[in-house]
């Protein structure tokens, strides 16, 4: 019998490159019955709307969710982030609910949003930031999760030396830029992707030897191409975060290297100098020897989608 068979989940969140689908199927496939919503309305103008114009969209988004819902009964009751949704709201899902075991996933930290009045709200309550866990008792440490198909993809020729993947906001880019410049006698082969269609148009007549713009996100079967041709993928975390971002444990799940600028990997149970080196922000440099050492198998099922979800619903 599935873990989740014959039981009914309410889960709401941003549809985040597409793990919010990856997510629905891995529960459907755990047994569940899903009723999906985004955590906010979905539009991209949403974010620069005046704060009245979303307050009122955002009650109309309310009335259209218990609008869909009215009648139903679920067994759970799962958030991630929930940015968006307000204590008021969730509390007139829980009256409608009140068998339900009420679920959340933080992977933002409370240093951009703080979600202290929220937590009250949830049974079982779990974050990606090992610091912010540390300062509220109620957060259980739960690292980000990746998709059986980074193991079950076959490995490939290494022709690229270091990949990275990620928004183009200023400090990324510098870091990497500091990068390339300590290792510039080496001349690795460095293919940098910041997919954003503005900096695409701004720089669609330069070419660059490292970096490259496109004008939207890659394919995931890209991506992953990309990822399993590298001898190492650089992963450079926001500014002030505890947590292992999303691309560190997809890549440590394809037995792929990993450099990156998250000093809290060190603390864990994954952690092989074979298999990640540590970066200084400011003064990035790395031995050439950890491209060339081998790769030491480590066992990163704990890691898998399944066994996240597994975490925190049992």
């Amino acid at each position: 019998m599935k873990v989740l068979e014959h039981k009914s989940v309410l889960f709401f969140c941003y549809p985040y490159r597409k793990y919010n689908k990856q997510i629905i199927t891995a529960l459907k496939d755990m047994g569940a019955d899903v009723t999906y919503f985004s955590d906010s309305p979905k539009s991209r103008f949403f974010k620069i709307l005046p704060k009245s114009i979303k307050v009122r969209i955002i009650n109309y988004y309310y009335k259209y969710i218990l609008y869909k819902i009215r009648g139903k009964k679920f067994d759970f009751v799962f958030v991630i982030k929930g940015t968006f949704l307000s204590v008021p709201f969730l509390k007139k899902i829980k009256t409608l609910n009140q068998d339900s075991l009420f679920l959340l996933y933080l992977w933002d930290t409370f240093k951009n949003y703080n979600y202290k009045d929220k937590l009250d709200c949830f049974d079982k309550t779990f974050s990606f930031d090992s610091i912010d866990c540390e300062n509220f008792d109620k957060l259980e440490y739960l690292p980000l999760f990746y998709i059986k198909e980074y193991q079950e993809r076959k490995k490939k020729e290494k022709n690229i030396d270091l990949f990275f993947i990620g928004s183009g906001v200023n400090y990324r880019k510098q870091i990497l830029e500091r990068l390339i410049f300590n290792l510039k006698k080496e001349d690795l082969k460095c293919k940098f992707y910041f997919p954003s269609l503005n900096l695409f148009i701004k720089t669609i007549f330069k070419k660059d030897k490292y970096f490259i713009y496109p004008a939207k996100e890659l394919k995931h079967s890209k991506f992953i191409d990309e990822l399993l041709s590298s001898r190492a993928v650089v992963d450079i975390q926001a500014i002030n975060q505890a947590g292992l971002t999303m691309r560190t444990i997809e890549v440590l799940g394809s037995g792929q290297k990993l450099i990156t600028t998250n000093e809290n990997i060190i603390k864990e149970p994954f952690y092989n100098v074979n298999n990640i080196c540590l970066i200084n922000r400011e003064k990035p440099v790395f031995p050439l020897e950890f491209l060339d050492s081998e790769y030491i198998y480590v066992d990163m099922s704990a890691y898998t989608l399944e066994s996240f979800l597994k975490r925190i619903f049992l």
